[in-house]
């Protein structure tokens, strides 16, 4: 088809002031802008770029003797230690509950942190979690001293041996000493760059790395007073999405 030569400078003159626009609408295709009230498909995410292009293993192709229709079928899966599913070739797998990056439960998307599935509690390019971390604190009781001990010498080295295989009580026979572990959980805040999968501590460092691509937002925080960075945290990732919104794919959990 001919095209005339006005018709042509008129194209190339509308696309030297939108450089993007063309490109825009590519980008955004089956795309909808992050708001709170999306949901997530729910199902099991393998991996950060399922959760990404909000495209998990659904609960149709997971194969369990659990109820799918319980409310609690999510925290019973996740208290297996492998969970087998039917990949969209119909060929079963297994994964390591471990191994997986998360889950979406009613729309509600869960993140694993250490052995530990969360919710995020503010979402966007920059999402921001609170993980419940569980550990173990291990003492002992010497029928000495008849007191409990933390495992430790005067020179911070352990004197018993740990059983990574086995909880609760059990005998030191070297020592002659009832050795317990006694489990204790603590709060920790962490940063997810939605557009990569990277997590980052919850301190200025991290807040700074991740709005760096924000020229006059980064500037703006860089200039703070340290006490005032570090107060301001929060404020500045709410003020980085809302000035770069956050695009995810409708739901694929088929």
């Amino acid at each position: 088809m001919k095209i005339f030569p006005g018709f042509t400078l008129i194209l190339v003159t509308i696309i030297s002031f939108f450089p993007g626009w063309l490109i825009y609408g590519q980008e955004k295709e089956g795309m909808v802008k992050y708001t709170p009230g999306f949901k997530f498909a729910d199902g099991i995410y393998l991996d950060f770029f399922s959760a990404k292009n909000n495209s998990p293993v659904p609960k149709s192709r997971i194969n369990t003797s659990l109820d799918y229709n319980s409310d609690d079928f999510f925290d019973k899966l996740m208290e297996k230690r492998m969970i087998t599913y039917y990949d969209t070739s119909g060929v079963k797998q297994e994964v390591k509950k471990n191994d997986l990056w998360g889950y979406a439960d009613n729309g509600i998307i869960y993140m694993q942190v250490m052995d530990s599935f969360s919710p995020f509690t503010f979402m966007g390019k920059i999402c921001h979690i609170i993980a419940e971390i569980k550990y173990n604190d291990t003492i002992y009781y010497d029928p000495v001293s008849r007191r409990y001990r933390y495992p430790y010498s005067s020179y911070g080295y352990p004197e018993i041996y740990y059983d990574p295989y086995y909880y609760g009580s059990y005998y030191n026979r070297r020592n002659n000493r009832l050795v317990e572990e006694e489990p204790g959980m603590e709060l920790d805040q962490y940063l997810l760059d939605f557009e990569t999968g990277e997590l980052w501590e919850y301190d200025v460092w991290g807040v700074k790395a991740l709005i760096k691509n924000d020229n006059e937002l980064y500037e703006e925080y860089r200039k703070l007073r340290s006490g005032v960075k570090k107060r301001l945290m929060f404020s500045y990732i709410r003020k980085y999405n809302e000035r770069n919104p956050l695009y995810i794919h409708e739901g694929r959990s088929e």
